[in-house]
Order: structure tokens, then sequence, then C-alpha cells
């Protein structure tokens, strides 16, 4: 295959289709959806999997590996993530949400919303306890969310003493599921167009999508299941066949299962930050981004084919190798990558490990807090200085912000703050802070 433009981005037993990324779906009759969801939007499918397999007291053993994009090391980057392992009884929960990256152009960072997103999310998991909802877990945290910027999210919830696995999947992050080393479902991407995945925001800032456009699916699982979560930094980077092989190399390779896990993880990981770097691997991203492209530049020859007169025939002939809108290039597609992989096991046997996995679970959501609450504090400055009113007489300041709160000052809300007040607004952060104090009282 010649590539030779550039991408620039804003039922069982039937036989599998694939899309441009190698995503595997399966053929099945679309559920009923309020009118106004069918207006504007994709059918809201629902699919049921794996029936008849009985019951079981089942629970998802899951670890995660997260690699931020090169240029968002130092925050974190922007994808987030949570995992809730039963205690006893089985069940389990995940999820992952992607912030959307258009937002760093208007200055806000879309780590903070999808970090928030998570952390509502999980709590309204916890709350459910045996009546997993994830469209409720989506609807109760986007309302509670109300932050700038986006985030694309799916979650999974395992019932407790059942086999009854429940998604929900808005965008391009998503999952899939190997049974016997072979894979039995994988999400489907929902986009408005190419590069442009649903996602969902804060419904006071503007219109959204919301639970309710999410793709819906209930999955009779089985003990051994493997099942893959992830960003669109995997899915974009690594195609579905060399996933299947990963995973299949570790989780069934012998020793603890949570071991086998981890090291797919890792590699998943490694792997499409690899790929992502690697200017000349034809990655599913960029095949979806040129297939995408041929088939508007086709419609467009169409189009101007259907013209009246010699004009019409001429320019429709000529129009099919030069029309198209995407700038498409050979290369992988840098972003945050975050891989959770899963293995559906017996409860009643698995507790040593679903303990160990807890408590590690527990050991990333506390770093993963830690950088929220100083994200939500700096927003909150930025907020407040959005709307401090200017004071003629700097002097006879009463105050507005104490010391710890200006020294967690980035420059650019001290100068903002320091010309609302009338002062000079050059200098070392040292002095700024140093000048700000001293007008608004720094207390």
């Amino acid at each position: 295959m010649v590539l030779s433009r550039s991408v620039t981005g804003v039922g069982c037993g039937a036989k599998p289709f694939f899309n441009a990324r190698g995503l595997h779906t399966l053929p099945l009759q679309p559920a009923k959806i309020p009118a106004k969801t069918a207006s504007r939007k994709r059918a809201n499918t629902t699919f049921a999997l794996f029936g008849g397999l009985g019951g079981g007291d089942l629970a998802l053993l899951t670890t995660v590996n997260n690699i931020p994009h090169p240029d968002k090391v130092a925050k974190g980057g922007e994808d987030a993530w949570f995992i809730s392992t039963p205690d006893s009884g089985g069940g389990g929960s995940l999820a992952v949400a992607d912030g959307v990256g258009g937002y760093n152009k208007m200055g806000i960072d879309p780590g903070l919303y999808s970090r928030q997103l998570m952390r509502l999310a999980l709590k309204e998991d916890q709350v459910q306890g045996a009546a997993v909802d994830p469209a409720g877990v989506l609807s109760w945290a986007q309302q509670g969310c109300n932050l700038p910027g986006a985030a694309t999210v799916c979650v999974l919830q395992l019932a407790p003493k059942g086999r009854k696995l429940l998604a929900a999947n808005l965008g391009d992050s998503g999952f899939l599921i190997l049974r016997g080393g072979a894979i039995v479902l994988a999400s489907e991407a929902l986009q408005h167009y190419f590069d442009c995945p649903y996602q969902m925001s804060d419904l006071s800032r503007g219109r959204s999508e919301t639970a309710e456009d999410a793709q819906m699916f209930e999955i009779e699982v089985k003990e051994g299941d493997v099942i893959v979560t992830a960003s669109d930094g995997l899915f974009d980077n690594v195609f579905q066949d060399e996933i299947v092989k990963i995973v299949n190399s570790h989780v069934k390779s012998g020793g603890s299962r949570l071991a086998g896990l981890k090291t797919a993880a890792a590699e998943l990981g490694e792997v499409a930050f690899r790929n992502s770097s690697d200017e000349q691997y034809e990655s599913p991203f960029a095949v979806e981004c040129f297939a995408e492209d041929k088939q508007l530049a086709a419609a467009q020859a169409k189009k101007l084919a259907s013209l009246p007169g010699p004009f019409g025939r001429m320019a429709g002939s000529l129009a099919g190798s030069a029309l198209g809108t995407l700038t498409c290039q050979l290369g992988g597609k840098p972003d945050d990558i975050t891989v959770l992989v899963t293995e559906v096991v017996k409860a009643s046997s698995s507790q040593a490990e679903l303990k160990t996995a807890q408590e590690e679970a527990q050991e990333g959501l506390d770093k993963v807090t830690l950088i929220l609450d100083k994200s939500l504090s700096e927003f909150q400055i930025k907020e407040a200085a959005k709307t401090i009113k200017p004071k003629k007489n700097p002097a006879k300041a009463d105050g507005t912000y104490t010391t710890e709160q200006i020294d967690g000052m980035d420059k650019a809300t001290l100068q903002n703050l320091l010309q609302q007040y009338g002062l000079p607004t050059s200098g070392k952060i040292s002095t700024l802070k140093e000048r700000l104090a001293s007008a608004a009282g720094g207390k």
C-alpha cells in the first residue's frame, strides 16, 4: 500500500465484520431508541451475547498500564480510569476516559475533566452495589462533572454472583473480549466523522452527548475470558490481531494470573507507544484516514460528474484522485495510552489475587487523586482571577488571596491579576508573587 499524504487530526457464531481499524463487530438487531436520538445520531444498539452459560460466582481481575503522551508526562497525561475489585462475592468494575485534546487550544487541561469524571463514576459504581448500571454511572458522573473539557468514556461492570457483564461505550475508547484465545466481541468506535468521536461534557456549557448516546452491551461471560479495555492510544496504533497475539502470549503462559495480566498490559502499552512514534508505520489510524479520504473523494467526484454538460463529465473523471478533505500520512498517532487487561476469574478461589489487584488499584488511584486535586486547585484560582475586581488603590487591598494560594499560581495567572491591579507584569515569577502578595494582602 502506497501512502503519500499526511494525518492531522482534530449474535454468537455469526461471521465477524471488520472496519478500517480492525475492530471486530457482530451484526445484531438494534434496540428501539428515542426519536430524538435517532434523528441526529446513529442507533444506540444493545448487544446481547453468550446466553445459556448458567450462574456463577465470577469476578473481574484487572490491572492497568498508562503511558502519557511524551509532551504531557509532567501533568500525567489526559487519560483517566478506575478499577473496582470486589472484596468477596464476585463482580467488579472498570472504566477508562480519554480527555479530548482539542481543549488544549483553549487553555483548558482535558485531563481535569476526564479525571473528575472517573472520580464521580467510581463513587456511583460503589453506591450501586449489585444493581449494576453503566449508563447510570455515566449519567450521574456527567451531571456532577461541572468543569470545562470533554472525554470519551467506556464503563464495564460485572454483576455480583452472576455472569452478566454490562458495558457502555461512548466515543473511540473501547474494549474487546477474548474467549479461548480468539475475539468474540469488540466495541465499535462512535464518531461524528473521522477523528471526531462522540464525547461527554458539562451539559450546562453547551450541547453534548450523554449516556443515551452510548452503545450498550449485555454479555454473558465465563471463567477464563479476557477483556482488553483501552483508550484510542492503543487502538489507533496496534491492530487487533497483534493485540490478541500479545495477550495470548502472556495471559496463558502459566504462573500467576495477575502477573500475566500485568505483562500483557505492559507489552501492549510499549508496542502502542513505539508504533505511535514510528513515522513509517502503517497504523490503524493512518489506514482509516486514507479509507475515509477515499470515500470522501469518490462522493465529491460523483457529485461533480452529475453536473450538466461537458464540464461535469470532465470534472468527475479527473476529481477522483484530487478530491478529499483529510490530510493523511503514513505513521502512528502519538497519544496518551491507557490499557486495562482483565481476566474473568472464580471469585471464591481468587481472593488473594483480587485483594492484591485492589490494593494496587488503590495506589494508582491515590496518585491520580493528588494530580486531580492539584489541577482543581489551579483551575479554581484561575477562575477566581477572571472575576476579581480591580482595586484603584492596591496599597489598601483587603487581602484577596492567601500566601499559599499565590505560591500555587503560575506566571500567566499572576500577570493577569497584576494587570487588574494596575501593577507591572514583567519580571521573574518570584518577583510577580511578591508584587501580588503586597497588593492583595497575601495573608
